[in-house]
């Protein structure tokens, strides 16, 4: 992902977790304003932050497989 984005491993992981806080945000907006929620859930937003605690050699499905 970093190499996609042109920068570092550390800051893809604070891009992505950036994405996933706001996604999660607008769901739960969505929620207490009564309209059919997009951006995610509590476990899509817990699985995007999982997967900033990988190291940089891990990957998703090592860690599945734990």
């Amino acid at each position: 992902m970093a190499t996609a984005l042109d920068c570092t491993p550390d800051e893809a992981r604070d891009v992505l977790r950036s994405y996933a806080d706001g996604q999660r945000r607008l769901y739960e907006g969505d929620e207490r304003e009564g309209r059919k929620p997009i951006g995610f859930t509590a476990e899509q937003h817990r699985a995007a932050l999982a997967l900033t605690e990988l190291a940089d050699d891990e990957s998703a499905a090592a860690e599945e497989e734990r």
